[in-house]
């Protein structure tokens, strides 16, 4: 929808949009969508540097407004495809609209979906019309920006730390077998020992925060290896496209920060996943349960958690630091552990099997052979890894408008018609395409963007369906585009 509603109000197609541009393509967009797919569809888009990432469904019936916070995006490869969480939770609905102070959670909702830009007029019709009183768990939500002073517990990381500490678990204290933090997310950061031990004294609730610390903390992370995602089915294996790792160059990145990582293997055998999921318990204690978990969409970076800084405003409540770098929204549920064994389905055996939706046991990676999986690119990949490849794609900057190379489409067995005219608009963006071998050369250069995949199938889908898409923004979105490399990586 992006390029007729760009034509209709005469801006540029781009990557991004100002404020102002986007104010201006909105109503736009609202209104094909309303033509596409009906007047109940009602389009809104928040203005953010990263991604609006919350994944929220808000369904009104006659008596009730069922809420929903997920990890999932509403395609197959997620509802279908891959391990997920859904937090519901059914609100009766009200004789009349409520007069007093709403609960803080319906607060902190509505204002999350305000911040989102959802219309007012859908706001207005449901606040005060539901009763709030049942819901026992804990909204963290993220939104770009910084959250300073009396504001800096409202989001993110010292929003998490707060509610923990809310709690009353005391977890700082607990000794380390008797207490393990465990994160499994579809996208991973660009970790460090900083963020990490930020991250996990946040977790854990811990009264004094900020802290330089140089030493990665006790902490593991389910995250798929490029051979779990070969080993996974053939009909799973496309949601691997919807995850990715930027610890990059993955070769060169500190050994400390890899070890952290472990085989996701689903109980669901040969699935993936795309959940988000934090999960803090007594490893020394299968029968107790969790002291906490946090389901929603934040994934486990910077951009959906926040960075720790030192705030100058002095706020004592977070031991004087501020959160920063935020540039995504983000919605999610803390989960008390008092509340687990009362959500589980009648007849499950725990609590590990009814909300755990992978193996626990897995071994953490090899480094010597195991590289964390990214459905989009490897940088600086090392010249042993290259050399595997069968060809590379290197799109080189040239004139625009220029004949597209029609041998292109037979080198890579891309039949000509509708994939070979989605080329053609990836030409009119990129430039000349050149097919060649990979020589030793390429290998060594240091300022190449480079994707990995294990087959045709997947190459070609990310071809049409992402450089190809006039709304993909990935790659326009770095500062430097070419040379631009393409490894095909056969199992």
């Amino acid at each position: 929808m992006r390029t007729p509603a760009c034509a209709e109000a005469g801006i540029p197609l781009k990557d991004k949009f100002s404020k102002n541009q986007l104010q201006v393509i909105k109503p736009i967009l609202a209104r094909m969508y309303r033509e596409q797919y009906g007047q109940n569809y009602h389009a809104f888009y928040a203005f953010s540097p990263g991604s609006s990432h919350s994944k929220i469904l808000v369904l009104i019936y006659p008596d009730f407004l069922r809420l929903v916070i997920t990890s999932c995006n509403l395609m197959d490869i997620d509802t279908i495809g891959g391990d997920n969480h859904w937090y519901i939770h059914d609100l009766p609905k009200r004789p009349s609209r409520a007069t007093p102070e709403p609960s803080s959670f319906e607060a902190d909702f509505l204002e999350h979906l305000r911040a989102l830009d959802t219309p007012v007029t859908f706001l207005n019709s449901i606040q005060g019309m539901y009763d709030y009183s049942q819901v026992k768990v804990h909204l963290v939500t993220s939104v770009p920006g910084v959250c300073a002073g009396s504001k800096a517990e409202n989001h993110g990381l010292l929003r998490l730390r707060r509610i923990v500490r809310t709690l009353g678990l005391k977890l700082s204290k607990l000794e380390k077998p008797e207490l393990r933090l465990e994160i499994c997310a579809a996208s991973i950061g660009k970790l460090s020992a900083q963020w990490l031990n930020d991250f996990n004294d946040c977790a854990l609730g811990k009264p004094i925060v900020g802290v330089p610390e140089y030493v990665v903390p006790v902490l593991k992370l389910f995250y798929p290896s490029v051979g779990d995602v070969k080993k996974a089915d053939p009909d799973a294996k496309e949601a691997a496209s919807n995850i990715g790792c930027h610890l990059r160059p993955w070769d060169s990145a500190p050994t400390e920060v890899k070890n952290i990582f472990h085989h996701y293997e689903s109980k669901d055998t040969g699935r993936l996943f795309h959940q988000k999921l934090i999960l803090v318990y007594n490893p020394q204690d299968s029968s107790a349960p969790p002291y906490y978990v946090y389901v929603g969409s934040a994934n486990f970076s910077s951009a959906a958690w926040g960075q720790l800084d030192e705030d100058l405003k002095k706020n004592r409540a977070t031991c004087n630091t501020k959160l920063i770098k935020t540039s995504n929204f983000e919605c999610g549920v803390v989960v008390p552990g008092s509340l687990i064994e009362g959500l589980l389905e009648t007849g499950t055996e725990s609590w590990q099997t009814g909300i755990v939706p992978y193996v626990q046991t897995t071994e953490r990676y090899d480094l010597s052979k195991d590289r964390a999986w990214n459905s989009m690119c490897l940088f600086h990949i090392d010249s042993d890894f290259i050399l595997r490849a069968s060809i590379v794609l290197i799109i080189v900057r040239s004139g625009m408008g220029q004949e597209l190379p029609r041998g292109l489409p037979r080198a890579l067995n891309v039949p000509l018609g509708a994939a070979h005219s989605q080329s053609e608009h990836m030409y009119r963006l990129f430039g000349k395409l050149i097919v060649t071998p990979v020589d030793q050369g390429i290998s060594e250069r240091k300022d190449i963007m480079r994707l990995c995949f294990t087959d045709m199938r997947s190459f070609l889908h990310f071809v049409t369906n992402k450089i190809c898409a006039p709304t993909y923004d990935f790659l326009t979105s770095r500062r430097s585009l070419f040379p631009f490399i393409v490894l095909l990586d056969w199992p």
